[in-house]
């Protein structure tokens, strides 16, 4: 069941794509799943580059859930676009875990474009922790709803 994004593509945020893509899909949840297992050996020797992969871990199960339902990220603030669509697609259950997301969305984008990283140790091992549930949730909403 695919959640309402039409206002979504009307700013840019999503584009509607056809087939459903679950080659693809497949394809990002693997790699999604790689950027964690990498995250998690980077936690002592690189915290920056620990939290970019903990961030594309999430973003890349994110676009697997998108595509299978006709979806891609857009070609205008297409983060918050994913961001906002699989708030809609999983619910009401997962808001905090969404909520976590999106302030990992907002500390990547200050270190992405300034270079400043503003995590504690602590922050980053709950951050892998937040992007392993919501990235199973992701997982469960699949095989729930768009089996292969």
């Amino acid at each position: 069941m695919s959640a309402n994004y039409d206002d979504l593509v009307r700013n840019g945020r999503l584009k509607k794509v056809s087939g459903r893509g679950h080659d693809q899909a497949a394809r990002l949840l693997k790699r999604s799943s790689r950027d964690l297992q990498t995250a998690e050996l980077l936690l002592s020797q690189d915290e920056a580059a620990a939290m970019d992969l903990i961030y594309k871990g999430v973003f890349h199960a994110a676009k697997a859930l998108l595509r299978l339902q006709g979806y891609r990220p857009g070609a205008r603030k297409q983060h918050m676009g994913v961001v906002e669509a699989v708030v809609r697609t999983l619910g009401k259950k997962s808001e905090l875990l969404l909520l976590f997301f999106d302030r990992l969305r907002r500390k990547r984008n200050v270190f992405e474009y300034q270079a400043v990283f503003s995590m504690s140790s602590a922050e980053l091992r709950n951050a892998l922790a937040h992007a392993k549930k919501l990235i199973g949730e992701i997982q469960e909403n699949i095989r729930k709803n768009h089996p292969v």
